[in-house]
C-alpha cells in the first residue's frame, strides 16, 4: 500500500510539472498586447491603455526546460506613446506554477504574479489586483 501511494504521488508531481512545462512551450515567442484592461474595484470603472493609444507592448518568451532552470528569460519592451514613442526593455526571469495556472516575472528587487486566465498557442490572457487592491488589470496577448 505505501509503495502505490509513494507511485501515485509521483505521477501527480510529473503532472503538474507537464502542464507548467507545456504553457512555457505555449508561450515560447514573441506576444503583442491587444489590451490593458484596468478596472477599478470601488466604481467598476474601466480602461483600456492599448485601445488609447497610451501604451504598446511586446514581450518575447524564450523557450527554456523548467527542469533545468529555475526560470525562463522574458524580454519585456514597454512603448509609451504620447509626445513620441519612448521604449523601455526589461528583461524578466519568469516561472509557471500550480499546473500552468499562475506566472511569475521577477527582476532583482521586484516581482508580479499573474493568474493565468487562457492560453493557447496564438493567444492568452492574464490578470490580476493591483498590490494597492484599488484596481484589477487584464491584459490579452495574440502571438506574432
Amino acid at each position: 500500500m505505501k509503495k502505490v501511494g509513494i507511485v501515485l504521488m509521483l505521477a501527480l508531481f510529473v503532472t503538474a510539472c507537464n502542464k507548467n512545462q507545456k504553457a512555457v512551450n505555449k508561450l515560447e515567442g514573441t506576444w503583442n498586447a491587444t489590451h490593458f484592461i484596468t478596472t477599478d474595484l470601488a466604481d467598476g470603472e474601466t480602461t483600456d491603455i492599448i485601445a488609447s493609444g497610451y501604451l504598446n507592448l511586446e514581450y518575447t518568451f524564450e523557450d527554456c526546460k523548467l527542469k533545468k532552470e529555475e526560470g525562463c528569460l522574458l524580454h519585456a519592451k514597454n512603448i509609451v506613446n504620447p509626445g513620441g514613442p519612448s521604449v523601455t526593455e526589461i528583461e524578466y526571469t519568469y516561472t509557471i506554477s500550480e499546473d500552468g495556472t499562475k506566472m511569475t516575472w521577477t527582476r532583482p528587487s521586484y516581482s508580479e504574479e499573474w493568474n493565468i486566465e487562457s492560453l493557447s498557442s496564438k493567444n492568452f490572457i492574464i490578470s490580476r489586483d493591483t498590490p494597492s487592491g484599488e484596481d484589477h488589470v487584464e491584459i490579452r496577448w495574440e502571438k506574432e
